[in-house]
């Protein structure tokens, strides 16, 4: 065989894995961000604007350009999804609202089993940030 047959023969081979790692074989899905905007709680109506904020920070997430099909983004209000399965596959939890310093009762985290769901969401690698 001829060093040019086997030099394209070689090259036949090679090229395919070197190629490889700009080929997304599998792609991935886009990042799931749950937003939770908690209710208001002995507070003034305009002093905490909780599901504004939520509102707000979906919409700059939704129409980012850089993000665009890279993150999907949900809304859920008065401290809790109704569906707390959608939790199961997200990404990060954010969650905003009143803290503690009057009733535990009033804290989104605190009711039910609430907390139990948040710690099996965290122990599975989901992100939590609190605001």
């Amino acid at each position: 065989m001829s060093r040019c047959k086997l030099f394209l023969l070689w090259i036949s081979f090679a090229l395919p894995f070197c190629l490889c790692p700009f080929v997304d074989f599998a792609a991935e899905r886009p990042k799931k961000i749950v937003l939770v905007a908690g209710p208001i709680t002995g507070h003034p109506k305009e002093a905490h604007e909780y599901e504004k904020n939520v509102i707000l920070l979906k919409h700059l997430l939704d129409t980012s350009p850089d993000l665009q099909s890279e993150v999907r983004v949900e809304a859920h209000f008065k401290g809790w999804p109704d569906d707390p399965s959608t939790l199961d596959d997200a990404d990060t939890i954010f969650l905003t609202s009143d803290g503690t310093d009057r009733e535990e009762k009033n804290h989104p985290l605190y009711v039910g089993n609430h907390w139990q769901v948040i710690e099996r969401q965290m122990k599975r690698g989901c992100g939590l940030v609190f605001f």
